[in-house]
C-alpha cells in the first residue's frame, strides 16, 4: 500500500538584532502543511521562544543554537478533553493552560527549558 504524500510549509525565522541593528535570517522551520501555529502569542525563556501548534504540539526555538524541536503537550487527564489551550508563562517557565467543557482546568509546567 503507498504511503500518504505529506505536503509541507517552510516558515521563515528573522531574529532581529538591537546591537547591530540589523534583521539575520535563521534556518526556516519545516512543518506539515496541515501543522500550524494556533496564535501569533508566543511564549519566551531563557532565549527559546515557544509555539503552540493546531496539533497539539509546542514548537521549541532556541534562538542561541539556532536549533527547533517539537515537544508533546501533556496528555490529558482521565476524561478531560480541552476545548480551549494556550502557552502560559509561569515563574519564568514555560506552561501550558487547558480548560474542558465541564470548566476544569489544567495546568502544567514544563521544569526543563
Amino acid at each position: 500500500m503507498p504511503k500518504e504524500k505529506v505536503d509541507y510549509d517552510y516558515y521563515n525565522v528573522e531574529l532581529f538584532s538591537s546591537t547591530t541593528w540589523q534583521w539575520r535570517e535563521f534556518q526556516s522551520v519545516q512543518l506539515p502543511s496541515s501543522v500550524y501555529p494556533v496564535s501569533d502569542e508566543a511564549v519566551t525563556s531563557g532565549g527559546v521562544v515557544y509555539f503552540l501548534l493546531s496539533n497539539d504540539t509546542i514548537l521549541r526555538f532556541d534562538i542561541y543554537s539556532e536549533e527547533h524541536i517539537l515537544i508533546f503537550t501533556p496528555s490529558p487527564i482521565n476524561d478531560f478533553k480541552p476545548y480551549a489551550s494556550r502557552l502560559i508563562k509561569f515563574h519564568g517557565k514555560l506552561g501550558y493552560f487547558s480548560i474542558s467543557e465541564d470548566h476544569l482546568w489544567a495546568i502544567w509546567v514544563f521544569i526543563q527549558n
